[in-house]
Parts: C-alpha cells; sequence; structure tokens
C-alpha cells in the first residue's frame, strides 16, 4: 500500500512536502509562476492540470 506509515500515523510519518501532508496547491510553484519569464505558451501551475498530449509527442 503506498504511503502506508503516513496513513497509519501522518503526524508521526510526515511526507517530504513542505507541509508533511498530501499537497493538491503547491506554495513553491505559485512563487515560481510569479517570478519566473517562461516563453509563450508555457505555463507553471500551481494547481494539476491536464495537458493533452498528442499521438505523435515524443516523451523523454
Amino acid at each position: 500500500m503506498a504511503y502506508k506509515a503516513f496513513r497509519e500515523d501522518p503526524q508521526a510519518n510526515p511526507l517530504t512536502t513542505p507541509s508533511g501532508k498530501i499537497e493538491i496547491y503547491s506554495q513553491d510553484l505559485a512563487k515560481i509562476a510569479a517570478t519566473w519569464e517562461l516563453p509563450e505558451g508555457d505555463v507553471i501551475d500551481p494547481l494539476p492540470i491536464y495537458t493533452r498530449v498528442s499521438k505523435t509527442t515524443t516523451i523523454r
């Protein structure tokens, strides 16, 4: 089972995130998104987002 120790006792077995918990919103990514200059069309989102990949795209 994934994260078994955390699930059994989250306070004694925190995750390696800033809060020690499972995080949906990332404060770190929000800070990066606010300060980095990205090429047009590139996005850093502090929330998980779905990005469709075409069949011809090579994933590295």
